[in-house]
């Protein structure tokens, strides 16, 4: 059974430092061709229960009472760019005091920077109306996809859906956990077979999830298409200004 706290108590924060800058779409020829300055820096980390979470393995729990414009940062990662195609990765790690095999839950969701020092916009273009701020982070979370395992082959595989829970095993007092990161670029790097970026199995998968029930994440009015992945895309870019990763850790 799931133990739980108040929703304040053991929040951690944690920033991921990302420096990025996203491109409007050229709709049917390249992904971008103008350029929307952007940045970033952030990883929200909450967990419930009593576990801790390290930013490096051995290190001070780093939990805050509250969220704030002045949380530690997290890992060390610093990226001049950040676009469709880009990716990367973290490690986090998952501390238990009193035990050393325990399971565990994580969630991770793509989300605006609202902390972001100086900005009044919560991490979107001032122009951006509400409903567009909220289609950009649900084309985010269906663009940027995350995985527990990058391949020799250089394919990614054991897809981690955002937003979903994923469930951990310890087999150590400290258990770490590796997330890679990808923004897939092509709407063929999904939809099609024999993709070189993400492995079969997955893909499979991916497609499945965004081509029925969840289109609207993933395509810009619902249309399966290669110009409504490119319209979602546009729509990112030019709303989302500063975003971060969002983790809740939770003790099963």
């Amino acid at each position: 059974m799931s133990k739980k706290t108040s929703a304040f108590v053991g929040l951690l924060l944690a920033a991921a430092m990302i420096a990025f800058a996203v491109f409007a779409a050229s709709v049917g020829f390249s992904w971008f061709t103008n350029r929307v300055g952007a940045s970033a820096t952030g990883m929200s980390v909450s967990a419930k229960g009593s576990l801790e979470i390290r930013a490096v393995s051995g290190g001070a729990n780093i939990a805050v009472m509250q969220p704030s414009a002045d949380m530690k940062h997290f890992g060390s990662e610093k990226l001049t760019g950040i676009r469709p195609g880009e990716s990367g990765s973290f490690t986090f790690y998952v501390y238990d005091p009193g035990r050393t095999e325990f399971d565990f839950s994580y969630v991770l969701t793509v989300t605006n920077n609202e902390f972001r020092p100086g900005d009044t916009n919560k991490g979107f273009y001032a122009d951006t109306t509400e409903a567009m701020q909220e289609k950009a982070l649900q084309h985010i979370n269906a663009h940027l996809l995350f995985f527990r395992e990058k391949n020799a082959d250089g394919t990614y595989s054991g897809w981690i859906p955002g937003g979903q829970s994923e469930q951990v095993t310890a087999t150590a007092q400290e258990q770490a956990v590796t997330v890679y990161w990808v923004w897939v670029p092509w709407y063929s790097d999904i939809f099609s077979a024999g993709s070189p970026m993400i492995a079969s199995a997955d893909r499979e998968r991916i497609a499945a999830h965004y081509g029925a029930e969840h289109k609207a994440d993933m395509f810009d009015g619902g249309e399966v298409s290669e110009d409504g992945y490119n319209k979602a895309d546009y729509i990112i870019g030019t709303t989302l200004r500063h975003m971060c990763f969002d983790l809740t850790v939770q003790e099963e």
